[in-house]
């Protein structure tokens, strides 16, 4: 808050250390800490063919496992209405980005890769999707799909790179 130039109410920091000490605990969490490397705001381009534009972006947490397969963990501070179902809310809302993310990381190599969706409101709820890397091809394929249709509503490419701070990146 202080980086933003924002203070935070007493009743609002309890909270914010509730949630990271239950995240810590959480599965997620622990594989993570299992990892044999890790990467916070790890970065990422790629392009789905010659001629396609740059996908980038940067993901929350990259962590390569012992067995060489990627962990992306993606958290997510939305507020939740009670008993919302979190699957239904990630595929409407997040789809697109965990494929991205997912192919990211299999085009850098990876065997696998299991991206997940945490919610730190309800961290031992998560949502995770695993991905081969037999799956690039039909990934880059549905890709390039969203983004000739996105250009052929009238969505345009941007030609320079769009940098977002920390405190506007949507999480």
């Amino acid at each position: 808050a202080a980086e933003l130039g924002m203070e935070a109410g007493e009743g609002e920091t309890v909270l914010i250390c509730e949630q990271i000490e239950a995240a810590l605990r959480a599965d997620p969490a622990r594989r993570a800490g299992r990892a044999s490397r890790i990467s916070a705001e790890h970065p990422f381009a790629f392009s789905v063919g010659p001629g396609e534009p740059l996908v980038g972006g940067v993901i929350d947490v990259l962590a390569t496992e012992a067995d060489g397969s990627a962990l992306v963990l993606d958290y997510k501070t939305n507020a939740l209405a009670p008993g919302e179902d979190l699957e239904a809310l990630v595929e409407r809302e997040y789809a697109l980005q965990r494929e991205i993310y997912a192919l990211a990381v299999l085009l850098s190599g990876a065997p696998r890769v299991t991206v997940v969706h945490w919610f730190l409101e309800r961290p031992d709820d998560h949502v995770a999707a695993t991905y081969a890397a037999r799956e690039r091809g039909s990934l880059q394929k549905r890709l390039s799909a969203r983004m000739q249709a996105a250009r052929a509503n009238g969505y345009s490419v941007r030609s320079e790179e769009r940098r977002v701070g920390k405190e506007c990146r949507s999480r």
